[in-house]
């Protein structure tokens, strides 16, 4: 049997809890390490042993999804598994939680074909804490660069489509427990199947942080359903099109509560429950440094993002809350399809972007799990801008 085919049958086998057939893909004297469980086998005896405690404490046992990566020297694969602790593992109770995890898993290829020599198993620490499995310090910090934000909750606003979801996303993936805010349900529901993907809890709340009641009562209820709030990212926004000079009171009142408003107010909400500190990150643009003809009201609310972001970091340094902001460039959005439809117009924009194309939602979520993370422990007040290049020019 190929290398490749004994992982799959090995993959199997861990669904079926079958031990006898996962012992079978291993060498006589494999080592198997589980960093993130402080867990070291060697042989088959004693990893036999461990599967069997396993598949007792977890019954509901299943990959659901398998992502493979294979050389001549050895298979990396990255399982999606879905998990019910209901059994005695390790001395820990059962709890009845049920969880996805996200696993990464080193097989090396022996001499004879077999899985052997090693096998390294990385299980992120974000599931252990859900069955109450506290790895040792040191284990945490090496296994946490996989997971950066586990433990954390995160609230997003403007996570139904477009930007806010992307970085929805990208912070699940990082191991946080996200809360989707956004006014249409039926939109954060389809945003929230995709988040659940990365095995970490997810709420929806609906609101509009127009209003400055919703968004102190999206604050609320976060802190409500998940016990804390350490990320705030206020991705919620729009824009009005038009001339200057036929702008109305209407127009302009809107997109400044649209994306200037509803960022200072729930931000403030945010700040008074972040009483161990905490990240909140604002969607600005690279219109906050950059004039933008037929949209004066969406450019002067996102200067004002730009300078709230500056003025709130010097405030609340002292509470231990860091506040920086994303500057988006040109971004494959709803918010940007009218720009796209027009040739013209696309061809000038494009001719100011060194990438030469617009961004990807998900190419937002970089930075902002970047500046959620302790990884920017040392940041505050800063503006990011992920824009292709398009302020070198």
């Amino acid at each position: 049997m190929q290398p490749l085919d004994l992982v799959k049958a090995h993959l199997r086998a861990e669904d079926e809890g079958d031990v006898a057939a996962v012992l079978a893909t291993f060498t006589e004297d494999c080592v198997y390490r589980i960093p993130a469980y402080d867990v070291d086998l060697r042989g088959k005896e004693q990893i036999g042993a461990f599967y069997r405690s396993m598949f007792a404490s977890f019954p509901d046992f299943v990959n659901e999804t398998e992502t493979y990566h294979v050389s001549d020297q050895a298979i990396f694969v990255e399982i999606v598994t879905r998990r019910t602790h209901d059994g005695v593992w390790r001395d820990l109770p059962p709890t009845g939680r049920s969880f996805r995890t996200t696993s990464l898993a080193q097989f090396p290829v022996a001499a004879d074909g077999l899985l052997g020599g090693e096998i390294v198993h990385v299980n992120p620490v974000d599931a252990l804490y859900k069955i109450g499995a506290l790895p040792s310090p040191d284990l945490f910090q090496t296994v946490r660069r996989f997971r950066p934000l586990a433990r954390r909750v995160a609230l997003v606003t403007g996570a139904s489509r477009g930007i806010g979801a992307a970085v929805a996303e990208a912070l699940a993936d990082a191991g946080a427990d996200v809360v989707l805010a956004g006014r249409d349900r039926a939109a954060l529901t389809e945003v929230a199947g995709r988040v659940r993907a990365a095995g970490t809890h997810v709420e929806m709340l609906t609101g509009d942080v127009t209003d400055v009641g919703a968004c102190r009562r999206l604050v609320a209820e976060t802190v409500a359903r998940l016990g804390r709030l350490d990320v705030l990212v206020n991705a919620a926004g729009g824009t009005r099109r038009g001339p200057a000079l036929e702008v109305t009171e209407e127009d302009w009142d809107a997109v400044q509560d649209m994306n200037l408003k509803s960022a200072f107010f729930t931000s403030q909400a945010a700040a008074r429950v972040m009483e161990e500190g905490g990240s909140i990150v604002n969607v600005a643009s690279l219109n906050g440094v950059v004039g933008n003809a037929w949209a004066a009201g969406y450019a002067a609310s996102k200067g004002g993002i730009v300078q709230l972001t500056k003025s709130l970091a010097l405030e609340w340094a002292d509470r231990g809350i860091r506040v920086n902001a994303i500057g988006p460039g040109m971004v494959d959005t709803p918010m940007t399809e009218p720009l796209q439809q027009d040739p013209e117009r696309m061809a000038r924009l494009l001719s100011h972007i060194p990438m030469a194309r617009f961004g990807r939602p998900d190419e937002m979520g970089g930075a902002a799990v970047f500046l959620a993370s302790d990884a920017s422990a040392y940041m505050t007040g800063q503006v990011v801008y992920v824009d292709g290049g398009y302020l070198c020019v």
